[in-house]
């Protein structure tokens, strides 16, 4: 076996086990400074969606006219392993899922590839776009909060989004706050006596609200042209002239109908008690590290809370990088137990030589472990974690096990230098084994566990939001 001549190599050669050890120390410094810590693994998501906007058309002609000319393009791309299709009023949109060892660029460029060749769709439909779904995980929530009307709270929540994304946040959402609407209400007496119609009015009012690109403008210097006037508000959209009258009056918008600034009926709103709340989500990306971004938040936070009213409420809440860093806590407590555990017993029975050095293989361990994820791109998560505090168990039991018995060895005349290799080898593989078999029990027995004997498995999730009102939990 391979551990026989390693075992043999390391006892005639006590400067190569010194050199192992203190390299694996190095090494697992070099891996722990440059590991990301996070919450879960990251996950690649493979999917490239297409989106077909078609104003005006129903569901049944959007599924007939563009999923239907589409899908027969795209169904047979290297790769793909899943073809689905929504189509709702107005839009459809299709994703693509892809098999895990798929070249994701190369599948979004063969995607495009495929949809630009297409002729067939409708002339009214707008151009397809083409997506690709990109990681991103939640690491911590901001809920703020106070006795503020809705625009003005809008604009203290964007006041955040904005700092923490100059901070270098990736991503930040919003929600509980509904969108902005300007409407225009018709008065049928003033439509009769400037003999217009509502469909007038929103003709003119979608030809007047622009703000679009006109070329450039040649000559000496070079100059863009653009179209500069789109209506921001309900006075812009009042002042738009929709005709004049023979005595050289101007009818305005405002003259023919009601317009008003609101927000949409069917939004959903967040609340906190019995003040508006939006719930600033902060996301990181793949390369991102969760510990780091969660100390920007707080220290934003922390920067500007002085300057915003002192009635605005400003809640750091759902934190994972706490939760991160109790299991982090938790493997700590677990290697330096397990230290103390082995030279406690091993200074009880053998000489302290030998307890130091068994002791001392346990971070070593750990240490190597962290240069090996490091190579490996993997990254401190909680599932690493929970690996890591089950596999010091491991460790523990084989260092108890071979101190112990090779003293035993050595007291019975065996040579130092050599070692006998031929009892040691069985007795690594015998020790690791019945840890790991032991594990095995304990989680068949948990995976076989009845789900309806415990109480919480009838338990209702609670905290279930109102209708109509968007989930913001107030922190603990």
């Amino acid at each position: 076996m391979m551990l026989r001549p390693s075992i043999e190599l390391f006892s005639r050669h006590r400067n190569a086990a010194n050199l192992l050890f203190f390299a694996m120390i190095m090494l697992g410094i070099f891996g722990l400074s440059n590991l990301n810590v996070q919450f879960f693994p990251t996950t690649e998501i493979k999917t490239v969606t297409i989106t077909v906007p078609w104003p005006g058309a129903s569901a049944q002609d959007i599924d007939k006219n563009i999923d239907a000319t589409v899908q027969p393009e795209v169904r047979f791309i290297d790769g793909v392993k899943e073809f689905s299709a929504q189509s709702r009023q107005g839009v459809g949109v299709m994703s693509i899922e892809f098999k895990p060892d798929t070249d994701i660029q190369r599948a979004v460029a063969d995607v495009e590839a495929a949809v630009n060749a297409i002729v067939t769709l409708p002339k009214d439909a707008e151009k397809p776009l083409i997506s690709q779904e990109t990681f991103f995980e939640s690491v911590v929530s901001v809920l703020v909060t106070g006795p503020f009307e809705e625009r003005a709270l809008r604009a203290y929540a964007k006041q955040l989004r904005d700092g923490l994304l100059d901070k270098g946040i990736d991503k930040i959402t919003l929600e509980g706050y509904r969108a902005e609407e300007i409407w225009v209400e018709a008065r049928g007496e003033q439509l009769r006596r400037y003999d217009l119609t509502p469909a007038d009015i929103g003709t003119r009012v979608a030809n007047s609200s622009l703000d679009v690109p006109g070329g450039v403008l040649r000559g000496a210097v070079e100059r863009q042209v653009r179209a500069v006037g789109l209506a921001l508000s309900a006075q812009d959209v009042g002042n738009i002239a929709l005709r004049s009258t023979p005595d050289g009056r101007q009818v305005k918008v405002q003259d023919v109908a009601r317009v008003s600034d609101t927000f949409d009926a069917d939004g959903a709103e967040g609340w906190s008690g019995k003040n508006r709340a939006i719930r600033l989500t902060v996301q990181r990306s793949k390369n991102a590290d969760a510990l780091k971004i969660t100390k920007t938040v707080r220290d934003y936070i922390g920067e500007i809370e002085p300057s915003l009213p002192p009635t605005l409420e400003v809640k750091i809440f759902d934190v994972n990088a706490d939760k991160i860093i109790q299991r982090i806590n938790v493997l700590l407590f677990n290697g330096v137990t397990g230290m103390v555990l082995v030279l406690c017993i091993l200074f009880l029975f053998l000489n302290g030589r030998i307890a130091f050095w068994v002791a001392a293989g346990i971070p070593a361990s750990l240490m190597a472990t962290f240069g090996v994820m490091f190579y490996l791109e993997m990254t401190i998560n909680m599932l690493s974690l929970f690996a890591l505090i089950m596999t010091i168990g491991i460790i523990v039991d084989d260092a108890i096990v071979v101190g112990e018995h090779s003293s035993t060895l050595i007291e019975q005349g065996a040579s130092v230098d050599v070692g006998d290799s031929n009892s040691m080898t069985p007795l690594h593989i015998a020790s690791s084994r019945g840890s790991v078999l032991i594990m095995q029990r304990l989680l068949d027995a948990g995976a076989n566990a009845d789900p309806a004997e415990s109480p919480a498995g009838a338990a209702a999730p609670a905290g279930t939001p109102a209708s109509g009102r968007c989930p913001c939990p107030a922190p603990p």
